[in-house]
């Protein structure tokens, strides 16, 4: 058997291959692309191509390794994990302060409702008991 919190089939792993081979063909397809038009717009072939590929390259590169060994790597997921249980036990709290504040305010709601039926009552008693001719 399996425990739950394993991957048999490796697609973790699979996922972020594909992730960081997309983002790396990215950067270099968005800098060959922005350099060739930068250069045939100045006519400064093909500086600004090699420029700017060499940027997307390191661009890519970059992307992969914080893929691979930095903040997107299994740190964030522990992070990620603890900051859930944590807003958890926030929402928790929260929905109860809601509900004890929908509480307060309904019984609020309530007393000031037979507060003003008992003014009304008085004011009706007394016209009653007092007719002003």
């Amino acid at each position: 058997m399996v425990a739950k919190d394993k991957d048999p089939w490796g697609s973790k792993a699979f996922g972020q291959a594909l992730s960081m081979a997309t983002s790396m063909a990215a950067a270099l397809l968005l800098g060959y692309l922005l350099g060739s038009y930068l250069d045939k717009l100045l006519g400064t072939s093909p500086w600004l191509l090699v420029t700017l590929l060499l940027l997307g390259m390191g661009t890519g590169l970059k992307m992969m390794y914080e893929t691979a060994f930095g903040r997107i790597g299994k740190e964030r997921d522990i992070n990620e994990e603890q900051e859930g249980e944590s807003e958890k036990f926030k929402l928790k709290d929260s929905i109860d302060s809601l509900k004890d504040a929908q509480r307060k305010l309904k019984e609020d709601r309530q007393r000031l409702l037979r507060e003003k039926w008992v003014e009304e009552y008085r004011e009706q008693k007394e016209k009653d008991e007092n007719p002003r001719s």
